[in-house]
């Protein structure tokens, strides 16, 4: 329920190159997360992906969203530098241990 599923179309030749998913969490006023983004590889490094985030930023602001979180591996230097140069912060960190004698 809300959950929003979002293609990404590139308009010159009415193709779908990626998609967004956004959950607006119910009980938690204002607050959305992105769940998923992708933008197929042909299509990665000429804007898309600061046009289709701040598209979703757009659509969530007129849901009523006035945060959004999302999770990002630190590996993927792409993602993070996009998500820096949109105004997203760091707000939390994960940790691991291995801990199997292998």
């Amino acid at each position: 329920k809300n959950h929003e599923l979002l293609s990404i179309i590139e308009t010159d030749n009415n193709q779908t190159i990626g998609y967004l998913w956004l959950y607006v969490f119910p009980r938690m006023e204002k607050q959305g997360f992105i769940y998923d983004f992708v933008i197929q590889k042909e299509y990665r490094g000429v804007g898309y992906g600061k046009a289709s985030l701040g598209a979703l930023e757009d659509y969530a602001r007129k849901l009523g969203v006035e945060n959004l979180s999302l999770h990002v591996f630190t590996h993927n230097a792409v993602a993070v530098a996009l998500y820096k140069k949109m105004g997203y912060e760091v707000t939390s960190m994960n940790m691991s241990k291995q801990i199997s004698n292998k």
